[in-house]
Parts: C-alpha cells; sequence; structure tokens
C-alpha cells in the first residue's frame, strides 16, 4: 500500500490534524508527528524516507496558552503527560507515577462510558452531558451558540476551524495529499472535504481513533450538513466526493 500512497513522480504531502484538548505549541507537535510518522515508515522495508508534512493546528482557537516542556509539575494544567517518545526509549521508560496512573484511569472510564457499545452513545442526553463535562472541544464544536449578528460569524469556532483547514488544502490542492486525522481531528476533516466537495482531491484519509461511528455523532454530522435524518433507522453519512481511499484505526 506504501508504494501507491506515496507517489515516485511527486513527494507526498502528509496532512496531520490533531484530536481533543490543549496540545504543545504548533512548531513542538508538528516536529513530534513527523518523528512518529519516520518512525514507523523505518520499520517497513521500502518505505520512503522523504515527505512533506503540514500541521492542521487548530488548539490555540480554543486554548490561548500551549502546554509546555517548561511545566515539569504533573498538576499543572500545562504538563505534557505524553510527550513523544521513541520506541527505544519507552521500553526503558520508568513506571508512571500514581498521578498519572489516576488520570490514565479516569480517561480510561471517560471511553468507555463515551465510546462503547454498552456506554452512552445512543442516549442523548446523557451523552450530552458526558460530552460537556469531559469533552470541552466537542462541546464547543456542536453546542457554542452561533451568533445572530452575521458579521461576527467568522469568529464561531466551528467556522475558524474549517475555514483554517479549507485554506490549508485549497492552498495545496495541486499536491498529492494523504490526512491523518487523529480523533476529533477525523470529524473536522469529514466536515471538512464533504463541503469542499470535488474542489479538493484527497488520495489517501486516515483516520485513527475517530469517534464518527458512534450514533449521535453520525446524528449531529446529519444534521449539521442538512442531510435525510431518520431517528427511528440507523443513517451513515456519505463518503465525501473528493476522496480517493479512507482507512479508520481504532485501538
Amino acid at each position: 500500500m506504501l508504494k501507491n500512497i506515496f507517489s515516485k513522480k511527486r513527494r507526498t504531502l502528509v496532512i496531520g490534524i490533531h484530536g481533543l484538548s490543549n496540545k504543545p505549541p504548533k512548531k513542538l507537535l508538528t516536529h513530534w508527528w513527523r518523528r512518529s510518522i519516520e518512525e514507523g515508515l523505518s520499520k517497513i522495508e521500502g518505505s520512503p524516507t522523504k515527505f512533506d508534512f503540514k500541521m492542521m493546528y487548530w488548539a490555540d482557537l480554543l486554548y490561548p496558552t500551549p502546554l509546555s516542556l517548561n511545566a515539569k509539575d504533573p498538576d499543572d494544567p500545562l504538563h505534557i503527560d505524553e510527550p513523544y517518545i521513541s520506541e527505544k526509549q519507552l521500553k526503558v521508560k520508568a513506571k508512571r507515577g500514581l498521578i498519572q496512573i489516576f488520570k490514565n484511569l479516569i480517561q480510561y472510564i471517560k471511553e468507555i462510558v463515551f465510546l462503547s457499545k454498552i456506554g452512552l452513545n445512543k442516549f442523548r442526553k446523557p451523552f450530552n452531558a458526558i460530552v460537556k463535562i469531559g469533552f470541552k472541544d466537542l462541546d464547543t464544536y456542536y453546542n457554542e451558540e452561533i451568533p445572530k449578528n452575521e458579521q461576527m460569524f467568522e469568529d464561531y469556532f466551528r467556522n475558524k476551524v474549517r475555514s483554517r483547514f479549507i485554506k490549508l488544502l485549497l492552498k495545496n490542492k495541486r499536491k498529492d495529499i494523504l490526512i491523518v486525522a487523529h480523533s476529533m481531528g477525523s470529524i473536522i476533516t469529514y466536515d471538512v472535504l464533504l463541503s469542499l466537495k470535488h474542489r479538493v482531491k484527497v488520495k489517501y484519509f486516515i483516520a485513527l481513533g475517530s469517534p464518527m461511528g458512534l450514533p449521535l455523532i453520525r446524528e449531529n454530522i446529519m444534521k449539521d450538513h442538512h442531510l435525510p435524518f431518520d431517528e427511528n433507522e440507523e443513517a451513515f453519512p456519505p463518503t465525501p466526493e473528493g476522496v480517493d481511499n479512507w482507512y479508520s484505526f481504532c485501538d
């Protein structure tokens, strides 16, 4: 598959779009994503060694101050819980402390309640409550009050993040594009690609840990794009017209 993804005629542009919550500064996050991709490719014989990479960074739209490597205290809200670590470093890394174990447990419980088949993903009121409490970004994206003044519409978070991504894609539309979207980034990517239709051709859309399969997320997408939706039937949004290949990976 790698031979098809990375064209020999011209270098593929890989665009990464991150997921929920605050992030390190764009420059650092871009560096970590690229190193991670390079590390993965290095394990595959015959994989490419050169590719262009750009980060579709949107954390600054909700979090004015990014996470920092200088925040050493695990209780500091700007502390980076999971900095990029190569596989070799990971193997010799010391065991995590009790605070980190507790944070991981809380995150695990949230994911079970939010994402699992036995969770709340089919019940609108408790689902919305969990999203509002534990997933601020997603709640803002779907439930932010739309400004009544049309001149202020550009300040609407959902519009700002989509506009930023659209500009990036249109600027690079003549390149072979591969999008790697994590978590909520896959929702943003889908919304943008669906609205662009054939204006941009994306050779590969790779979603990592995407919540798009959840019934109530699908419902939000369908209603947001004014697609036919019946609460009594299981409906699925269409594949964006400009996408050649779409892969979804979830652990």
